[in-house]
């Protein structure tokens, strides 16, 4: 039967949208064109189920690779892209791809993913689950992926973080080569508290702020429905500076 690339050889962006968990290996004859296309896209589709297939072929051959661009979007909010140890031994570095905009699992997921993508300069990364103490563990000083990273763009949605400074550590990661940061912080569902309580602007200017030498634009989103009106103050409060 013919590939995709023979029946359309000038082909440069695949997009795919709502795939069934159940649909997962009927992907494979769309994934096998990665390496010789510019963009891909894949929207409502379950990231979690099918993440092994999907880095095989995102991983794979990186010598022919023409990928620039990457976005995984998943069905729901809670999940993403799962990397495990042991990690294949069939996985290269991809030094094409640019710009990701990604739902992935979590922390240790993220870490390896950005340990193949050298090159990266955009990163638009969604969390899907808490953010633990045991992340810090995750960034040591050491670690220093994607050395040409100028822009990322962190979204924390409906999770409780249960330690900012794993967050921290992850921003600081790109302390030498980051100019645009946009955290965001939207929790809409009412049944999560104590979610956005760990929030302090003087915190995140001395922390984050302050550390980043390059980094020229800097915005924080916070959406809440689940504090009361005291909280809310201090948050603001804590923005607020004497000078």
């Amino acid at each position: 039967s013919s590939s995709l690339l023979d029946i359309f050889p000038q082909l440069q962006t695949l997009v795919i949208r709502n795939i069934h968990e159940s649909d997962g290996n009927e992907l494979v004859p769309y994934l096998s064109v990665i390496p010789f296309i510019e963009k891909l896209v894949l929207n409502n589709c379950p990231l979690n189920k099918i993440s092994k297939l999907i880095c095989e072929h995102l991983l794979n051959n990186s010598i022919n690779n023409r990928l620039t661009s990457c976005i995984l979007h998943n069905t729901n909010e809670k999940d993403g892209i799962l990397i495990e140890e042991p990690i294949l031994s069939l996985y290269q570095p991809q030094h094409s791809l640019v710009y990701l905009r990604i739902d992935v699992r979590d922390f240790a997921s993220l870490k390896y993913l950005l340990m193949f993508l050298p090159e990266l300069s955009t990163l638009d990364v969604h969390l899907g689950i808490d953010v633990t103490k045991s992340d810090q563990d995750l960034f040591p000083l050491s670690f220093n992926p994607c050395r040409h990273l100028t822009k990322l763009v962190l979204r924390l949605r409906n999770m409780v973080v249960q330690d900012f400074m794993s967050v921290i550590k992850f921003i600081l990661l790109f302390r030498n080569s980051l100019i645009t940061l946009h955290l965001a912080l939207i929790h809409q569902d009412p049944n999560v508290r104590r979610s956005l309580t760990y929030i302090d602007g003087d915190h995140l200017f001395k922390e984050i702020v302050v550390q980043m030498t390059m980094m020229r634009e800097f915005s924080f989103l916070i959406e809440t429905t689940c504090l009361c009106n005291r909280q809310i103050d201090n948050i603001i409060r804590s923005f607020q500076t004497s000078e």
